[in-house]
């Protein structure tokens, strides 16, 4: 019996704007970051199921406007007013759990701090901040006032750099699947 040769072709997340597919699925919030810095309120909420490009598109416009990435952790021990001079700020995988009474604080105190300043914050989660576990009444109505955007799921069988390769299976992709996927999950060689 034959085993199989496990092969190091190497690889790397493409998380950069020119990787990045825009399609039905994620235009909406394109769009919204597009308009950046002209946003109607300090900030925007981005939501959607794992998978839909929600990071992805974070990376891209944390890249262009020149803000900080953190995850919901970051948030202890945070300086909001040092980070908020620093500029815009996109906080990822928010809403997944609740936050404890002095990360929520903080929070409440980085929006404050951004919006006084004039730089904007990006929240990113699973829900929109409505369905956000909560529990200061400040910050809940400051979030949920912010305009929320939805980013869609659309799974695809094969990823989309797949389809420009000439194989059997090419052409029933290219017929039984919608090319409108996220390209959150499309990953290219070195």
């Amino acid at each position: 019996m034959m085993s199989q040769l496990p092969l190091d072709l190497g690889h790397r997340t493409a998380l950069g704007g020119a990787d990045f597919h825009v399609a039905a699925s994620n235009r909406e919030a394109v769009a919204w970051l597009d308009r950046w810095p002209d946003w109607p309120a300090g900030g925007l909420a981005v939501h959607g199921p794992p998978g839909s490009g929600k990071t992805h598109l974070a990376h891209v416009w944390a890249d262009r406007a020149a803000a900080r990435l953190i995850g919901p952790a970051d948030l202890a021990g945070l300086d909001p007013h040092r980070v908020s001079a620093a500029g815009p700020v996109a906080i990822d995988a928010l809403g997944d759990a609740p936050l404890d009474a002095e990360a929520e604080r903080r929070l409440l105190h980085l929006y404050n701090a951004l919006v006084a300043s004039g730089r904007t914050l990006l929240l990113l989660g699973r829900r929109p901040p409505a369905r956000w576990p909560l529990s200061l009444a400040d910050l809940r109505s400051r979030l949920v006032a912010l305009p929320a955007v939805a980013m869609i799921f659309a799974p695809c069988a094969f990823p989309i750099w797949m389809a420009d390769i000439p194989t059997p299976l090419a052409p029933a992709w290219t017929s039984s699947h919608s090319p409108d996927c996220s390209a959150a999950r499309v990953v290219r060689a070195k």
